[in-house]
């Protein structure tokens, strides 16, 4: 992880190398500790718990999973620190390399959910606000692709914003890292209060997912600069517990009857969002015994380089899930979480490949000679499969 400026020098300051710790000064700097060939397993396991909370909550419908655990900015805090360390050493060229990752999945993901909704009967909108052009949004979704002509071609497209809002993300980040080294605090806040404003009067706007989880990919800056790491844990304790209070309360509040959806209270929302995911990304684990089970981190890697996949797929096969336990009273809610995981996995082994054929295709790095014993922090790290 390379930096520059004050946050560090661009190569070597604080890399680790096997076996030996980084030095105190270094550490300040550099807070995110790659433990396994540029790797971080502790966000790759978070993320792994992200996603599992995504996965249920879509299958079994609890709203109170979306309020306790806002995972969805989670997955933006780790995207946004994995994309910052991208360009900081890559510059501008991490961007084609990030949607060399999230486009094929995608793109073969549209070929099925086209054709199914082609032979099942699909049809431009009479209004005309979905013509036949709107699929070019299957090839580059900066909007969420439409769907029509079937009733069930919406469960297709429902969960398509995190695919177009991370693709906006990504395009922005070229833009908003040097802003943020600039002025981190100040971009923060700013991001902040636009999300708060935008989830609180309702406004329906373009981009407005993109304005929502904004504050949480600069977060991930955040804990890419060590900027979380660098605040005194009495002032941190003290931040995200107003944070978390103001956005609970406004959360409880807002929703209606009673329930814990986060779709009465948007505003309380990006604050409960931002006081979990700071909390997160703040946390540093080397998880040394989950390295030490191949199995586990085998798991734990094959999961996180089939995110997408997993993503895009998990809506769809739990539809199906669900259909196909239908008239089942007795264990159908078991029954049908076994399902969609089954399927997932089942999808994640036809159409993983498209996500892992970028990975494959990046050239290995030059070889090295073996480092010396007093050299061995200032080698670069192996490039990370993010």
């Amino acid at each position: 992880m390379r930096r520059t400026s004050a946050a560090g020098t661009r190569r070597g300051g604080g890399d680790r190398a096997k076996g030996r710790d980084v030095d105190v000064s270094a550490a300040a700097h550099r807070p995110s500790s790659p433990d396994d060939g540029g790797r971080e397993r502790y966000l790759d396991l978070i993320r792994v718990v992200a996603l599992v909370r995504v996965v249920v909550y879509h299958t079994t419908g609890w709203l109170w999973l979306s309020a306790l655990f806002p995972a969805m900015g989670l997955m933006f805090g780790i995207a946004g620190c994995l994309m910052a360390r991208s360009l900081d050493r890559g510059g501008p060229r991490a961007v084609g390399s990030r949607l060399a990752r999230l486009l094929p999945p995608f793109w073969l993901y549209g070929v099925v959910a086209v054709t199914l909704m082609l032979l099942a009967g699909w049809r431009p909108s009479t209004s005309g606000s979905l013509g036949w052009g709107g699929l070019a949004w299957w090839l580059l979704p900066l909007r969420v692709p439409p769907a029509g002509g079937p009733a069930w071609s919406w469960l297709l497209t429902i969960a398509l914003w995190y695919i177009s809002t991370y693709l906006w993300l990504v395009l922005l980040s070229p833009i908003m890292r040097p802003l943020f080294r600039r002025r981190p605090w100040c971009t923060l806040g700013v991001a902040t209060a636009v999300a708060v404003g935008v989830n609180a009067t309702d406004l329906d706007l373009p981009g407005y997912f993109v304005l929502t989880y904004t504050p949480c990919w600069l977060l991930g800056f955040a804990r890419r600069d060590g900027l979380l790491h660098r605040i005194p844990g009495r002032a941190f304790a003290y931040g995200v517990g107003i944070l978390g209070a103001v956005g609970g309360i406004w959360m409880l509040v807002g929703a209606r009857a009673g329930t814990f959806g986060t779709d009465d209270a948007g505003g309380g929302n990006v604050l409960w969002s931002l006081a979990l995911v700071a909390v997160v990304l703040r946390c540093r684990f080397r998880l040394d015994r989950l390295a030490d089970n191949r199995r586990a981190g085998r798991a734990l890697r094959a999961v996180n380089s089939r995110a997408v996949t997993v993503y895009l797929w998990h809506l769809p096969a739990g539809a199906l899930a669900g259909v196909l336990v239908e008239g089942r009273s007795t264990g159908h809610l078991p029954l049908r979480i076994a399902g969609t995981v089954l399927l997932t996995a089942s999808a994640v082994l036809l159409f993983g490949w498209a996500e892992r054929w970028r990975a494959r295709r990046v050239p290995p790095s030059r070889p090295r000679a073996p480092a010396r014993p007093d050299t061995a922090r200032s080698q670069p790290l192996s490039r990370p499969e993010d």
